[in-house]
């Protein structure tokens, strides 16, 4: 996939949602009024706590006992040979700002 579908794909999704949002409108189609009523705000509290039930009931532990262990261990034979790659570090922490001189 090229990088052209890539930006066609994007452009055509926020030229999908910008005429959507217009053809709401013309119909007299509050959007404002929809997301901000209690049905709604339910709707997305429910949808949201359903989403983090799920997240901390299945995949955090799946996640920390299973796949983190194994990325760890190859991590220790990868990370020293791409540390000493470029400049140097991948250590968040080593990172040196610039020295930017405004004048």
């Amino acid at each position: 996939m090229s990088k052209t579908q890539n930006n066609q794909g994007l452009t055509r999704f926020v030229f999908l949602v910008v005429v959507a949002v217009l053809i709401l409108s013309y119909l007299g189609f509050d959007l404002k009024t929809f997301i901000e009523s209690d049905q709604t705000q339910g709707n997305l509290k429910y949808v949201w706590n359903l989403f983090l039930g799920l997240w901390n009931g299945f995949i955090a532990p799946i996640w920390t006992r299973y796949i983190q262990p194994i990325l760890s261990y190859f991590w220790g034979f990868v990370g020293p040979t791409l540390e000493n790659f470029g400049d140097g570090s991948l250590d968040p922490s080593q990172i040196i700002t610039p020295a930017v001189d405004i004048q």
